[in-house]
């Protein structure tokens, strides 16, 4: 089926207007029927979206995108958020390469979550997994997938007895610090968004860091803190960063924090100190030279961002 034949097919039901135009004069059979009907367009609009994404991902250049990459032209030109993008643009990309799975998801049997697990799983398979063995595992992955009755737990729990049936003498994933994962990309307003897969000491670590610094604050006239969980571990973050730039003991490249460094040479000190001298001494008149400050170094620096510190 053609791209044109799936847009026809996807589209083609007066459902769509007759369930928002007229909805209320519905019969409860026919609304629940319309909510099932319905869902079953967006799956497929879902699926035939991802399928368009890896077609402009696989023949789009940035001189024709007018962005860096795919996914900013798609959050730009949508109501996606940067990572969900992302996602979309991943799910095509992977398919291209896994014909088995794209027949599911584009077929609409296999959501684009479940869709996205088993791509994953095929190409990072267990270290102690046969190659002749994928045609299986992937099969099963599909059949727990597949249906309405799906569920992403049940996908996960397949993927981690397969693991366990594959175990070698690598350590499991949770403990593979080689599956480690951390990105962080600019938004389009500026901000920095963060995205991350993590082995479960390093995980524990974090969340031990943070733990301190993300506890609910009081104000200072005692009313709740009113901050979400979310913002909490957010500015616990933050201070995270700003101690350990604080500490030095990153060493000097990329280990401080922003700051202005002045110097001045001692000798225009002193020819500004002579300078003010004759002011002051002419200003007051009788009064006598001002006492010159004393200069003990070849070089001044003061350096901070809030505030100078000497």
């Amino acid at each position: 089926m053609g791209i044109g034949e799936d847009i026809q097919g996807a589209l083609s039901d007066d459902i769509l207007t007759t369930a928002v135009g007229d909805g209320w004069r519905l019969a409860e059979v026919e609304l629940l029927d319309s909510v099932v009907r319905i869902s079953d367009e967006i799956q497929k609009l879902e699926a035939l979206r991802v399928k368009l994404v890896g077609a402009v991902d696989h023949r789009c250049t940035v001189d024709v995108l007018g962005f860096p990459n795919v996914k900013m032209w798609l959050a730009s030109k949508t109501l996606l958020e940067v990572g969900a993008a992302g996602r979309v643009v991943m799910l095509g990309r992977g398919l291209r390469r896994q014909s088995e799975i794209a027949d599911e998801f584009y077929g609409t049997y296999i959501s684009a979550e479940h869709a996205a697990l088993i791509m994953k799983f095929c190409e990072r398979p267990p270290k102690g997994m046969p190659r002749e063995a994928l045609d299986d595992c992937r099969n099963a992955l599909l059949f727990a997938a597949s249906g309405p009755t799906a569920n992403t737990d049940a996908v996960r729990a397949v993927i981690a007895r397969l693991e366990r049936i594959f175990e070698s003498d690598d350590p499991p994933p949770s403990e593979d610090t080689e599956l480690n994962e951390f990105h962080a990309c600019k938004t389009l307003n500026g901000r920095m968004a963060v995205k991350g897969d993590l082995d479960a000491v390093t995980g524990e670590m974090l969340l031990s860091a943070l733990s301190g610094l993300s506890k609910p604050r009081p104000a200072q006239d005692g009313t709740k803190d009113t901050r979400t969980p979310g913002q909490r571990r957010a500015n616990g973050f933050t201070e995270l960063l700003r101690r350990y730039l604080n500490s030095e003991i990153a060493g000097e490249e990329g280990g401080e924090r922003p700051h202005i460094s002045l110097h001045v040479n001692v000798k225009d000190l002193a020819d500004h100190a002579d300078h003010a001298d004759r002011t002051d001494c002419g200003a007051r008149g009788a009064q006598g030279p001002r006492r010159r400050r004393s200069l003990c170094s070849q070089s001044t620096e003061w350096r901070g961002r809030s505030g100078w510190d000497r």
